[in-house]
């Protein structure tokens, strides 16, 4: 199937289409992946500019972006944090080691929620996706 034919059949076909392409021919497989492309596109494009709620699909991607730079946050704070407590180990000081200690366990919590409410918006976004 060549490029003529693919661009002549509408983007409702697009599943057809891209099932119908032969895997061992190299042309096909570069159509197929132009199609793929093209398929999440429109999908994309329905997603964050649906007439009902675009708002709310913005908001959810940058919700996650926000939790996914938390994320990064708290890894660097636990990367820290590990260093501090080693220090201080080596040190021998047990009033640091102490306190270093109990800055832990908020850190952890705080990991744990930014953890929970990324997986929380993954999937809000996701079933918004396909009810579409």
């Amino acid at each position: 199937m060549n490029d003529e034919k693919v661009s002549q059949r509408g983007n409702g076909d697009l599943n057809e289409v891209i099932v119908e392409l032969d895997p061992q021919d190299e042309s096909s497989n570069k159509i197929k992946r132009r199609l793929l492309l093209r398929r999440f596109w429109q999908s994309a494009f329905g997603f964050w500019n649906n007439v009902r709620g675009h708002r709310v699909s913005w908001v959810l991607t940058g919700a996650i972006f926000l939790l996914i730079l938390l994320t990064l946050a708290a890894s660097y704070g636990m990367n820290v944090w590990n260093r501090e407590i080693f220090d201080a180990l080596e040190k021998r000081d047990a009033s640091r080691t102490l306190f270093i200690a109990l800055i832990y366990f908020p850190l952890l919590a705080a990991s744990v929620c930014v953890a929970v409410a990324q997986i929380y918006a993954k999937m809000t976004m996701q079933r918004r996706w396909r009810s579409g």
